[in-house]
């Protein structure tokens, strides 16, 4: 099966149950805190991934680290742990955490900038994107000087390229393809 369809079958099960029992916002919460935990210790993810380690003695390990996670991503962890799923986690939290967003007419947008934006220049990126989409747009921003000049932002799925890079990348296909013919440039 592929990954993106168990993170789905997850995530959505999990939604639908934690809007159940209105826990979204404590759920997300707990399972932000674990995703962060397993991004910045591959060891512990490692522990999660060990077929000969029982599901339990993982959950033990993962409460005694973290302590104060909610009792139903304990049991969720649990579940994704006896069905050999711990590899999921942090792919789960992602897709939850955007569902949870949505939810409440909020997206995160990545913007990828070859300099530095100020805070004025993100909150207009925000404001365009979040007129356009019909959402309160949340950007978080990571500088990449190779871009050369202007922006990449995701936006979920699509990518909005307004690079030189990215400029550069599609005018080289076209050469290589032959689409560019002599003085039209």
């Amino acid at each position: 099966m592929l990954s993106g369809a168990v993170t789905n079958r997850y995530t959505q099960g999990l939604f639908l149950f934690a809007k159940g029992q209105d826990q979204v916002d404590a759920m997300d919460g707990s399972l932000k805190v674990l995703a962060d935990v397993l991004r910045s210790h591959p060891e512990l993810q490692a522990i999660l991934n060990h077929p000969l380690i029982p599901a339990d003695a993982k959950v033990n390990v993962v409460t005694n680290v973290l302590g104060d996670l909610s009792p139903l991503v304990v049991r969720f962890l649990k579940l994704l742990l006896e069905r050999g799923r711990g590899e999921y986690v942090v792919a789960i939290y992602e897709r939850f955490h955007a569902l949870a967003q949505e939810a409440k007419g909020e997206m995160t947008v990545q913007v990828e900038s070859a300099m530095k934006l100020s805070p004025e220049q993100l909150a207009g990126i925000e404001g365009q994107l979040g007129e356009s989409l019909g959402k309160k747009v949340t950007a978080t921003l990571t500088v990449n000087p190779d871009l050369i000049a202007g922006a990449r932002i995701r936006v979920g799925d699509r990518v909005i390229d307004a690079t030189v890079r990215g400029a550069l990348s599609q005018l080289g296909q076209k050469l290589a393809n032959g689409a560019v013919k002599e003085g039209t440039l």
